[in-house]
């Protein structure tokens, strides 16, 4: 993984894009991006870089919906069968490159994260948007051209 540090960088990115981040765990962000990606996937080709602590060491493709033998054989070969892009891609139907991250420092930045390469695994796909996938209260480090912020229905909307 890269050392993303905690300054809040964000790797240049060449494509339509759009991160859908948290204010926290358990808000439904992975629920907000397989919408947003099923809308989008109507009238373009998308791709979906899902961030999460339970992802893959190097970023992994999901080239279509994981059926539960797939699922099988992952947990059985010692690997995280319910990883964040595993549900994307079986639930939006779109290519999920999943990416891990670690830590989750100031202002979000992961401490160490694959995302970047994962960014570039999307860019090689030239897909019309790329959307990324948060993970806790931390950011894709990816310069996107919009971002979504999803967050819990008992923190009051004055964030006080």
């Amino acid at each position: 993984m890269q050392r993303t540090g905690n300054r809040g960088e964000h790797a240049p990115f060449p494509l339509p894009s759009i991160a859908v981040i948290g204010t926290g765990k358990r808000v439904g962000k992975t629920a907000v991006t397989g919408h947003v990606a099923r809308l989008f996937a109507r009238d373009c080709d998308v791709v979906v870089v899902a961030m999460g602590r339970g992802g893959p060491p190097e970023p992994e493709v999901a080239e279509v919906k994981p059926t539960v033998e797939d699922l099988l054989r992952l947990s059985r070969e010692g690997r995280h069968a319910a990883s964040d892009y595993l549900e994307t891609a079986a639930l939006a139907g779109v290519v999920t490159i999943g990416c891990r991250r670690a830590g989750g420092g100031l202002a979000g930045a992961p401490g160490e994260s694959n995302v970047p390469a994962g960014a570039a695994l999307a860019a090689e796909r030239e897909p019309d948007l790329v959307i990324f996938d948060g993970s806790g209260a931390a950011i894709p480090p990816v310069d996107v051209g919009a971002r979504v912020l999803v967050t819990s229905s008992a923190q009051p909307p004055t964030g006080s």
